[in-house]
C-alpha cells in the first residue's frame, strides 16, 4: 500500500485521501501490515481516478502500474534494484517477477513460461485489474532497456490472468 500511495505523488490530496478512506485505507494513520486484495483493488481504482481522470478504468490502472515503477525507481531501494536488474536483463525480470510482487504481498503467485526469445506467458494469481500488471510489465521492462514492449492480457486463469509479454 505504501508503494501505491507513493505512486500517487502530489495527486494524493485531501480529496483522494478521503476516497481512499472510504475503501478502507486511512492515509492519516500508520498503514496496516496487510490489506485484503479487495481493498488493494479498490485503492487501485481510486488511484486510477486520481492519476488518469476521465479515462477508462483499464487505462487508468495501467497508468498506476507505470507510476508504481517510476516512483519505485526514484527510491534508494529502487535505484539499487534497477541497477542490478539492468545487469541481469529483461528476461530475468520476467522470470523473477513473482519475487518482486512478493515484496508487496504474501499471496500473489506468478509463473512465467517462455514461448520464444523475448516472449513469455506470465500467469498472475490471484489478481484483479489486469491493466495494473500491464503497466508494471511495460514500465519495468522499459526501465531495463527493453524496446518495443508489448504486454497484454492473454487469458483468464481462475482468479487470475495470463499475460503475453514480449519485447525487442
Amino acid at each position: 500500500m505504501q508503494s501505491l500511495l507513493h505512486a500517487l505523488g502530489p495527486r494524493l490530496d485531501a480529496g483522494c485521501a478521503a476516497r481512499l478512506l472510504q475503501v478502507g485505507v486511512n492515509t492519516e494513520a500508520p498503514l496496516l501490515d496487510a490489506y485484503p486484495v479487495s481493498v488493494f483493488a479498490a485503492a487501485l481504482r481510486v488511484a486510477a481516478g486520481a492519476l488518469a481522470p476521465g479515462l477508462p478504468e483499464e487505462e487508468g490502472v495501467r497508468r498506476v502500474g507505470r507510476c508504481f515503477v517510476q516512483r519505485f525507481s526514484e527510491t534508494r531501494l529502487g535505484r539499487a534494484g534497477l541497477t542490478l536488474a539492468r545487469l541481469m536483463g529483461p528476461e530475468y525480470l520476467v522470470r523473477h517477477f513473482g519475487q518482486a510482487i512478493r515484496l508487496g504481498d504474501n499471496y500473489t503467485q506468478v509463473h512465467a513460461q517462455q514461448q520464444a526469445p523475448r516472449h513469455f506467458l506470465v500467469t498472475v494469481h490471484p489478481a484483479q485489474l489486469p491493466g495494473f500488471y500491464v503497466g508494471l510489465f511495460e514500465e519495468g521492462l522499459r526501465a531495463l532497456g527493453a524496446s518495443a514492449v508489448e504486454a497484454q492480457l492473454h487469458a483468464l486463469h481462475g482468479e487470475g490472468f495470463v499475460f503475453s509479454v514480449r519485447w525487442s
